[in-house]
C-alpha cells in the first residue's frame, strides 16, 4: 500500500499508485522518525516530535503523559481459568465459590485504571448480539463463597482459617500467572487474596511465559489468568 521515498533527508512513506489492494488509503504520505536507543515513543510525543502514538496496553503497565488521549475499542479478552480434570474443580460449588471470589469490578476500576469493562460472558459487552442475550450477572462476595462450601458440605477449619473436604484434604488450588505482565499479576493477587479470605489454600506462581506456556499446555495448574484476542466480530 505504501513505498518508502527520501527528500531533504527525510524518509517517507508514499501511498504506492501500483498497489493491488485496491481501497483509497485515508493518508497519503507519513513521515518516519528514527528513535535513538535513549528516547521512547512517549518523549517523543510529547515533544511534538510525533504526532500519534498508539497503545495497546499490552505491556501491563500505564504511563501517564501530558497529551491528548483517545480511546480506542480492543477486543482483548481476560479470563481465569479452571482446570476441570483438578480433584477439587470437579465440584460446581468450588467453582462456583470460586466465581464469587472474583471482584470484577475491583480489576476494572483499580488495577486496569478503567481501561476494560466487565464482561459477564465470553463476549465484548458491545457486541450486537450480545445485548440481546440475557447472562446472569456476576456477583462478588467472598462470605456468599463460604456459604456455599459449606452447603456443599466442605468443613471450616478454623484453627487453619481453610476449608478441607470429608476426607481432611484442604482445599488447595494452583494458580498460576506469567511474571511479565504487571497488570495480570495484580489482578492474579486480588484473585488469590479473596479465595484464601474465603478459605482456600492457594499458592499463587509468578511464572516466566515459556514456562507459563508449558504449564498451561499440559495441564499443570489448577488456575491461570488468561488473555486472548477475540475476532473482530464478537
Amino acid at each position: 500500500r505504501y513505498k518508502i521515498k527520501k527528500s531533504g533527508g527525510k524518509l517517507y512513506l508514499k501511498t504506492n499508485e501500483y498497489s493491488t489492494h485496491g481501497e483509497e488509503m485515508a493518508t497519503d504520505t507519513i513521515r518516519l522518525t528514527p528513535i535513538s536507543a535513549d528516547k521512547t515513543e512517549l518523549y517523543l510525543l510529547q515533544t511534538g516530535d510525533l504526532t500519534t502514538y498508539f497503545d495497546d496496553l499490552s505491556s501491563g503497565s500505564f504511563t501517564k503523559i501530558n497529551a491528548n488521549m483517545v480511546r480506542v475499542p480492543l477486543n482483548n479478552f481476560i479470563y481465569l481459568g479452571i482446570n476441570g480434570s483438578s480433584k477439587f474443580l470437579k465440584d460446581n460449588a468450588v467453582k462456583t465459590a470460586i466465581e464469587l471470589c472474583t471482584d470484577k469490578k475491583t480489576i476494572c476500576d483499580g488495577i486496569y485504571g478503567g481501561y476494560c469493562r466487565k464482561a459477564d460472558t465470553v463476549f465484548n459487552p458491545d457486541w450486537y448480539l450480545s445485548k440481546s442475550y440475557e447472562a446472569k450477572e456476576s456477583e462478588f462476595s467472598v462470605i456468599k463463597a463460604g456459604e456455599v462450601l459449606e452447603e456443599a458440605n466442605y468443613i471450616y477449619a478454623y484453627k487453619h482459617n481453610k476449608f478441607r473436604s470429608k476426607n481432611f484434604e484442604f482445599l488447595k488450588l494452583k494458580f498460576i500467572v506469567n511474571e511479565e505482565n504487571k497488570q495480570r499479576v495484580n489482578t492474579a493477587k486480588q484473585i488469590t487474596r479473596n479465595l484464601r479470605q474465603a478459605g482456600f489454600d492457594v499458592s499463587l506462581q509468578k511464572l516466566p511465559f515459556n514456562e507459563y506456556e508449558y504449564a498451561v499446555k499440559n495441564g499443570h495448574y489448577d488456575l491461570y489468568l488468561g488473555e486472548v484476542v477475540l475476532s473482530p466480530g464478537m
